[in-house]
């Protein structure tokens, strides 16, 4: 039992682990889905010429024309395709899928996992992208390789193709060639069995040619080229080398919009994997508990809701950084308007403290006579904490704080104080209290220590924090 239970701590700690490491790729996901190629911009920014003769060498160029319809492009495993300008083979072989919390299933998979229920699996064919060595789009003419569509492309009817491949024999069903070794069918298939499907863009349009002019002809431009996995799956390969149905504005249009769908799904895409992963984190981390009565029950919902409240802001976070990395200018004009808000606040907060100051002044014009505005209300803080002819040690305790914010000595703090009582005040305390406030802020701010002097006068007074901060947002609109 003990061994048993040693196994499904290590399973659940390797779980988490695996959450967590999962979760750092959904961040970096978000992350690229933001600074990707930005496609649109680069096909608004080339330049658009109705004749190679003014195409610039090494620059990137738009083209619209049109492409012979007869164009063909070998087939490998069919006879060929005669009038696409690109077409895709797709497969999926019939495997074992598996799941975490549930009996592995077979089902058609383009990737069949590498598990030990699918040793022994034979693939037959693979994917591929088939293209011609070369296009002539009228008078250009554009490299095939890495050549990119800004199309959906539909399906090929296997009627139309003839199999060549005379080593396997396939069945035509629907929409496939279907192979398969033991018997199987599309409405019955069995393990290892494999359906192809093919899929083109035709040639009978109009297409406009996005990439670099170079060596005379159309290449790709990869000078923004992203590698990885990752990239891969999100359909960010930086490479600028397009043809696209249409006009130039029309083939923008729909670059652009493909753009914004792609990156608003993986959006949701990327903040449903960030959720998850938190979820499955905290729910591995915490599974040791998930036997106990009721409080398992507590857990599962509790990290399913962690999930959401923790992962939904982390990733609105990512996105609005990656945002903003990927739009300098939107970036710049924020901090240049934070720093001119900043600036403007600092200069009114001065202006304030001026006039703030000037109008003490004024206001304790005689009282001023040779002592400073600090010392001044250093002196009205002692009167008002004054009682019969002393002050208090709590207040004392303050006053000598106040004093020493101002880097005064032991013997000039003394001195005030003596000052103070030697002169006691006639006014009552709520007046008294008006003085400090107005002394206070004669720098345009209230510190610590006359905070706290001010909340230890008005209780003494005993007036209420209600009261006091009313006596104070007073004296600031005054």
């Amino acid at each position: 039992m003990d061994e048993y239970d040693t196994e499904q701590d290590q399973s659940s700690l390797f779980q988490a682990l695996a959450s967590f490491v999962f979760l750092l790729k959904s961040i970096a996901g978000l992350w690229l889905n933001e600074v990707r190629f930005d496609l649109p911009a680069a096909a608004r920014d080339t330049q658009h010429i109705n004749h190679i003769s003014a195409a610039i060498e090494g620059e990137n160029i738009s083209f619209t024309g049109r492409i012979d319809p007869s164009l063909f492009i070998a087939g490998e495993y069919v006879s060929g395709f005669e009038g696409y300008i690109g077409v895709k083979r797709l497969v999926e072989t019939y495997a074992w899928d598996q799941k975490r919390r549930a009996p592995d299933i077979l089902k058609w998979q383009e990737s069949p996992d590498r598990i030990a229920a699918n040793d022994g699996l034979i693939r037959q064919f693979e994917y591929k992208k088939l293209t011609p060595m070369s296009y002539q789009l009228d008078e250009l003419t554009v490299s095939g390789e890495d050549i990119h569509f800004g199309n959906l492309m539909t399906t090929i009817a296997p009627q139309q193709l003839q199999w060549t491949r005379s080593d396997t024999q396939v069945a035509i069903e629907g929409d496939y060639f279907y192979f398969s070794k033991s018997g199987g069918s599309l409405t019955n298939p069995q393990f290892g069995d494999q359906r192809i499907r093919y899929i083109g863009l035709s040639a009978d349009n109009t297409f406009t040619y996005f990439g670099r002019f170079e060596d005379g002809r159309g290449r790709a431009d990869n000078r923004h080229r992203n590698f990885g996995l990752l990239n891969k799956f999100l359909r960010n390969d930086g490479v600028f080398h397009h043809f696209v149905i249409g006009d130039r504005a029309r083939a923008i249009q729909t670059l652009a919009r493909d753009h914004e769908q792609t990156k608003t799904i993986l959006r949701w895409g990327g903040t449903a994997l960030v959720c998850a992963s938190i979820y499955a984190m905290l729910y591995y981390a915490l599974s040791m508990f998930l036997f106990i009565p009721i409080v398992g029950w507590v857990i599962g919902f509790g990290t399913f809701i962690a999930g959401i409240v923790i992962g939904v802001p982390l990733s609105l976070c990512v996105i609005a950084l990656g945002y903003l990395a990927a739009n300098p200018a939107l970036l710049a004009g924020i901090l240049v308007a934070i720093a001119l808000g900043y600036r403007t606040l600092r200069t009114r907060d001065r202006a304030t403290r001026r006039n703030a100051k000037a109008e003490v002044k004024q206001a304790f014009v005689h009282e001023l006579q040779g002592h400073s505005l600090a010392e001044l209300e250093f002196i009205a803080f002692a009167k008002a904490n004054a009682e019969n002819g002393t002050v208090a040690p709590a207040s004392r305790v303050h006053l000598f704080e106040l004093g020493e914010s101002k880097g005064w000595s032991i013997q000039r703090i003394d001195q005030l104080i003596a000052e103070a009582l030697a002169e006691p005040s006639s006014m009552s305390a709520i007046e008294q209290l008006k003085q400090l406030i107005k002394l206070a802020l004669a720098d345009g701010k209230l510190s610590t220590i006359e905070v706290k002097m001010i909340k230890s006068t008005a209780q003494r007074a005993g007036l209420s924090d209600k009261q006091i901060r009313d006596l104070i947002k007073g004296a600031l609109a005054s």
